[in-house]
């Protein structure tokens, strides 16, 4: 426990700290890119989204020199002295894990109707108003889903965060990193220790969520003529049930027995109508569950792709 100390827990606010500004200010813009998409219907505003959103891919030690040379023409320019503050390890939180958020922001939105906000401006709601009365508490678990994600993101990163850190400010990614490069490994256990922990925390809440929401689930939710659909279609629908089932079987610290009425009952329906058992069969994981990237050649391994 001695190296539980003040460091440590210095460390630990410092983690935080970083975690929850950065996927508040990436949520945020979040919201406001796929809400301009939505409302300018302006390809300027898409394509901006899509080129942040591939910064995910690039090395955070190379974000970080970016960020360098970024704040040190500001500092030429304006001689506001950004380089060394939190702003530049935000700024590049941001640009590596935009994606994350974004694409759990641009699902909520898809769920919600153009028509609600044409029905909305009929009532003389303004824009603004559409986004904070509808949006806001509609895209509430989006919100917080990529919140989480992007927490976790952020507490485990080290190259970004050993170049932009300011003076004295050391989160337990960098701690742990200190102590293992100067072979001090009983040292570097506790904050390594503590990035699981802190890890484990967004990772439960978003684990308790989904069964819950199934849970809130009518029982008629899916009430479908399934004699409608082609064999095609009972097959994909067939696999989606699969993996929403086992989501809600092991979507929490212990494991359900039972599935909740609202996936069972169409679950088994569609199962029965396929000639299977209701399981998460090879078939709905596999033989089903593809589709060929290029629907104009052949089917390869350089052109198949799994839909889940």
């Amino acid at each position: 426990m001695e190296y539980f100390d003040y460091y440590f827990i210095s460390s630990a606010i410092n983690t935080i700290y970083l975690a929850i500004v950065s996927g508040i200010f990436c949520v945020a813009i979040s919201v406001s890119f796929n809400y301009l998409i939505r409302v300018k219907k302006n390809n300027f505003f898409s394509y901006s989204n899509k080129i942040i959103s591939s910064g995910y891919g690039v090395p955070g030690v190379i974000l970080a020199l970016g960020v360098l040379e970024l704040f040190s023409i500001i500092n030429i320019l304006s001689e506001i002295l950004l380089i060394g503050s939190v702003a530049g390890l935000i700024l590049v939180y941001t640009i590596k894990f935009y994606a994350l958020p974004n694409s759990s922001i641009e699902s909520g939105y898809r769920k919600i109707n153009t028509n609600i906000d044409e029905a909305a401006k009929t009532l003389g709601a303004k824009k603004i108003e559409i986004l904070r009365k509808i949006h806001f508490p509609m895209l509430r678990n989006s919100g917080l889903v990529a919140l989480l994600l992007i927490s976790i993101e952020v507490i485990k990163e080290l190259p970004a965060t050993l170049v932009l850190r300011p003076f004295n400010f050391d989160t337990l990614s960098i701690s742990a990193y200190i102590y293992a490069s100067d072979e001090r490994m009983v040292e570097a256990a506790a904050p390594s220790i503590g990035i699981v922990l802190i890890s484990l925390i967004p990772i439960l809440l978003l684990n308790n969520t989904i069964r819950q929401q199934f849970d809130a689930l009518s029982e008629d939710f899916f009430s479908h003529d399934l004699n409608k659909y082609t064999e095609v279609e009972l097959r994909l629908l067939n696999v989606q049930f699969s993996f929403l089932a086992h989501a809600y079987v092991w979507g929490d610290l212990a494991p359900s027995k039972m599935l909740c009425k609202a996936i069972a009952l169409p679950w088994s329906k569609i199962s029965e109508k396929l000639g299977r058992p209701a399981i998460l069969s090879y078939a709905s994981y596999c033989l089903d569950n593809w589709h060929k990237i290029n629907a104009d050649e052949g089917v390869n391994l350089d052109n198949v792709a799994l839909n889940y």
